[in-house]
């Protein structure tokens, strides 16, 4: 069989896609190391999922980080999303410009004014240009993004990372510290319907839910619910969690097919 010319031929067309589909399978690919690494190799739930955003979005797409927090996830996003393209003309007058849109919301001020600080500090002015922040409820969403736009739309539920949890006198809390403000399972609900509106074909909707605080598993069950509802025909949905670890996150991920 390896000497059969007809077979060579038919394996060496498979292996020699078009300049075009190998470019877009090039920038679809997870960069080292990829998915399946970082799933196997026991790394914070974080970093797979900022892995698993890799392999969907492409650049000049528009992504939503729903809750925003301190920023990491925005400008994870940013990164992957806001790319340098020289516009049209000659050599002279070519200039660089940023394809792209990032949405970073959170409900709280502190929050926006911190994610704000982390991406002026990452980004450059062009691609600040393309990021809008946006102090609201994430079920507000769809005011912000169009339907069937978003590449990929993230949330990281629960409280804001660094918040004041154990407020008293005789620790004063710093003067960026805030009260405890946790994500609700209505509201969460209301901006998971609002985010598969806005997802296209082919994006996702990446959730991390947590269970160890108050309230927190009924809104992971909420999660859940809403996932195991989205049609079957145009969304595929999975879990990935540490099963010998119950209090550890969960990682819900959502994508639209068609």
């Amino acid at each position: 069989m390896a000497g059969d010319p007809q077979r060579r031929a038919t394996s060496s067309c498979r292996e020699a896609p078009s300049a075009a589909a190998a470019a877009a399978a090039s920038a679809a690919q997870p960069s080292d190391p990829d998915l399946a690494q970082s799933l196997l190799s026991g790394r914070k739930l974080t970093a797979v999922a900022h892995q698993l955003w890799s392999s969907v979005v492409r650049r000049g797409d528009t992504v939503v980080d729903a809750t925003c927090g301190n920023g990491h996830d925005a400008l994870a996003m940013a990164a992957l999303a806001l790319s340098l393209a020289p516009t049209a003309g000659d050599a002279e007058s070519a200039r660089e410009e940023v394809r792209g849109r990032v949405v970073a919301m959170d409900i709280q001020e502190e929050a926006v004014r911190r994610t704000n600080q982390r991406l002026a500090a990452g980004l450059s002015e062009q691609q600040m240009a393309r990021v809008h922040t946006i102090c609201g409820c994430h079920s507000t969403l769809l005011q912000h993004v169009a339907p069937d736009s978003a590449r990929l739309v993230a949330f990281n539920l629960g409280y804001l990372p660094h918040a004041d949890r154990h407020p008293s006198v005789a620790t004063p809390s710093p003067p960026t510290a805030l009260p405890v403000l946790t994500t609700q399972p209505s509201s969460t609900v209301a901006a998971l319907a609002a985010a598969v509106t806005a997802t296209a074909v082919g994006g996702v909707i990446s959730v991390m839910a947590y269970v160890g605080h108050t309230g927190g598993r009924e809104e992971y069950d909420a999660v859940l619910n809403v996932a195991a509802s989205l049609p079957t025909d145009s969304w595929v949905c999975w879990e990935h969690r540490s099963i010998n670890r119950p209090l550890s996150p969960r990682l819900v991920v959502m994508r639209r097919t068609q």
